[in-house]
């Protein structure tokens, strides 16, 4: 009778397209026919009956392997898609600029080849099974901290007081360590057992060395993206208390220290309070900003060669605006929270912990950029350095927001195939 229920479990697993999915099908079944079984047996029918039964109280194999291939078989979120693929096509438009930094047609080039590679990286991650990479948590922690250290201590330049690693065509920044100390932290937080003086031994470390790079942008995005998932971690109350307050005591110390220690970012601070006093300099910026968005208009400025620093990487909203109006940059502003309020709604429909702390990770690591973006473009908040994901110009800034996209999509490709066992 053992070959019985094994020749069923074929014939509704041959139905099935997805190999992942026949893997859970299977084990589910053989849940099903056992509870069954064991039912029939406590009405007293004999074992071998039992299982004939069981079996038979399953109905029809090929039609409820043909249910079941349509209920488990994976998915494509294409609203998320359809929405990366358009900002990806947007993006194009900063270079097209006349008059611009960007005019030259081999900046063009590299954009669309960085948004080619950004559309590969999703598609080779949506299609990866993302549950594979807990079990690499340290490994991946390892890889980020090592980045971290050997830009720190074995710098090949230095560009604008920063260190950085040129390798070939290359430039390894401390934003590479990003996408592994977010995969370490998704692996991390998901333990249970996790130790408070653990993780915040851990977490100073890397923070420090996002500091001793004078990466101040790269400590802010870390910082925010590790409180974020510390909050949505399954920590008990107490250790939650205990953690966010040992972050918080940390961060904005570390801050503090590297403000206080750093004379330059004084005067950027007064700027931005008082950009009249200082518009010879820092405030000059400021003044610009303003006065671009001012003019705008709904539909673009018809006025060309504007000087602007940063016009086509940290403030490319600025120029995006300016030059093609408050309408189309409200579309585009549009499609980027759209996409952010897209992770939000796969992280309600997930329930795998590994899943839904990836998803926390990648989203506040993607929201704060937008955000940050946004908020200086008009003034809320100081300009600094931080990119607008995707439409920035750089290998870095289009890189790290498709893996962040790439993942959360292998996650919602798998939101109805539920692990069997977890290693």
């Amino acid at each position: 009778m053992e070959k019985e229920k094994y020749a069923y479990l074929a014939e509704v697993t041959e139905q099935i397209r997805s190999k992942e999915a026949k893997e859970f099908v299977s084990a589910e079944l053989e849940h099903h026919l056992q509870n069954a079984k064991k039912a029939w047996l406590e009405k007293g029918v004999g074992e071998e009956e039992a299982e004939a039964k069981a079996v038979e109280q399953m109905g029809n194999p090929r039609m409820l392997g043909q249910q079941l291939n349509q209920l488990h078989r994976p998915k494509i979120d294409w609203w998320m898609m359809v929405l990366f693929i358009s900002i990806l096509g947007i993006s194009i438009l900063p270079m097209m600029i006349s008059g611009g930094v960007m005019e030259s047609g081999s900046y063009t080039k590299r954009k669309i080849f960085y948004n080619i590679i950004g559309f590969l990286t999703i598609i080779s991650l949506m299609y990866m099974d993302y549950r594979k990479l807990r079990k690499y948590g340290r490994y991946f922690g390892g890889i980020g901290v090592v980045i971290l250290l050997a830009i720190s201590f074995f710098p090949t330049t230095l560009i604008n007081g920063s260190p950085f690693l040129v390798i070939g065509s290359l430039t390894v920044s401390s934003y590479y360590a990003l996408p592994f100390l977010f995969l370490f932290w998704s692996a991390y937080l998901n333990d249970k057992n996790v130790k408070i003086w653990k993780c915040l031994m851990i977490f100073i470390s890397t923070l420090l060395l996002f500091f001793l790079q004078a990466s101040e942008v790269g400590a802010f995005l870390y910082a925010v993206m590790v409180f974020g998932m510390v909050w949505f971690s399954d920590l008990n109350k107490r250790k939650l208390i205990g953690v966010t307050i040992a972050f918080f005591v940390t961060t904005t110390s570390c801050f503090f220290l590297f403000w206080f220690y750093s004379a330059g970012y004084h005067q950027r601070l007064q700027a931005f309070l008082n950009p009249e006093r200082y518009q010879e300099n820092e405030g000059y910026m400021y003044i610009l900003v303003q006065g671009m968005m001012k003019n705008a208009g709904w539909f673009g400025s018809n006025a060309t060669n504007v000087p602007q620093r940063s016009s086509h990487t940290d403030l490319v909203f600025v120029n995006f605006t300016y030059y093609y109006g408050w309408l189309f940059a409200a579309v585009l502003a549009a499609m980027l929270l759209l996409l952010f309020g897209r992770m939000l709604l796969i992280f309600n429909k997930i329930h795998d912990p590994f899943g839904r702390m990836l998803i926390v990770g990648g989203a506040v690591l993607f929201s704060e950029q937008v955000l940050y973006n946004f908020s200086m473009t008009i003034g809320v908040l100081p300009i600094i350095s931080i990119w607008l994901p995707f439409i920035s110009y750089g290998f870095i800034p289009t890189l790290l927001n498709s893996f962040i996209v790439g993942i959360i999509l292998s996650i919602y490709r798998r939101k109805d195939i539920m692990a069997v066992s977890q290693s």
